[in-house]
């Protein structure tokens, strides 16, 4: 019977769907036909069946009354260096870095693998720095890849003057700032317990923000140092500065023409003196025809 029942409701959910004008006849049980008419038959019309579907619809006017917690509330718009990274994340104008202190980075590779797959925070970055003591030539890079990731096992030096320079790492017991008196160190909270460890020199001041992050691993395995995730706060010279105007002189045809009729005519006996002192005055005196005739 109630198999019955629920293939009465579907045909009724469907027709009303369907807004079908023609009549449809469900076969019930006997005992809930003998019940309702006493055949063994019921028959509902298209109009039965609005009736039924308007009499079970709960319409809400607008004047009707909504409860204070159901009505929609106005939110803010979020903030904060995270959110503004999540806008522009594939155009950051400094690569968004993860260093992190592994300890045994084979062990961990699922681990690795699954945050660059589900974590955001892992799969938008674009440099993972991984502080690893054990890797040697027996290691092939086939074994530590990640993909979507170009794997570097070599130190590198910037070819280009005022690029981005970056010397991050493990610092147990050594600090870079008196090697390296004009780079910034951007860590400044613990990567182990209460002592920072894990640090990040760079040539460019207050380039990035800091936060740090669980570390990797399970319940086991999971390294003593956090995850230091440094987001991108520089901005670039070309906005930090205000917009300048120069004014540009239009060499045109008439104006090159009229230069050259200005010098044809200058006497140029009347320079006198020494080397130096004529080349100054000469100078001089093409800025001034340039000047007068060139217009800007």
């Amino acid at each position: 019977m109630l198999d019955m029942y629920r293939l009465l409701w579907i045909v009724f959910i469907i027709l009303w769907i369907l807004n079908d004008s023609t009549a449809v006849a469900l076969v019930v049980s006997s005992a809930r036909a003998s019940a309702a008419s006493g055949g063994g038959t019921l028959t509902y019309s298209r109009e039965d069946l609005l009736q039924l579907r308007s009499s079970v619809l709960c319409k809400v006017g607008p004047g009707d009354p909504i409860p204070p917690e159901l009505r929609p509330r106005k939110r803010g718009k979020p903030g904060g260096v995270r959110t503004r990274l999540r806008k522009r994340r594939f155009r950051p104008h400094l690569p968004s870095i993860i260093l992190a202190n592994v300890r045994s980075l084979k062990p961990k590779m699922d681990v690795l693998h699954a945050r660059c797959r589900l974590t955001r925070a892992f799969k938008e970055a674009c440099i993972i720095a991984l502080t690893e003591t054990w890797l040697n030539e027996t290691t092939s890079d086939s074994e530590v890849n990640l993909d979507g990731f170009t794997i570097i096992r070599a130190d590198r030096t910037a070819k280009y003057p005022g690029a981005p320079v970056l010397f991050m790492g493990d610092y147990n017991n050594c600090r870079l700032e008196g090697v390296l008196p004009s780079f910034q160190q951007y860590v400044d909270v613990p990567t182990r317990n209460e002592r920072t460890l894990d640090l990040c020199y760079g040539n460019i001041d207050d380039a990035f923000t800091v936060r740090a992050h669980p570390p990797l691993g399970g319940s086991g395995v999971s390294s003593d140092h956090n995850i230091v995730f440094l987001l991108p706060h520089y901005k670039p010279e070309l906005k930090r500065s205000r917009p300048q105007s120069h004014c540009a002189p239009q060499w045109s045809e008439d104006a090159i023409a009229q230069l050259q009729g200005s010098l044809a005519c200058t006497d140029w006996d009347v320079f006198q003196g020494d080397l130096d002192e004529r080349v100054s005055v000469i100078t001089d005196y093409i800025k001034f025809c340039v000047s007068t005739t060139i217009p800007t």
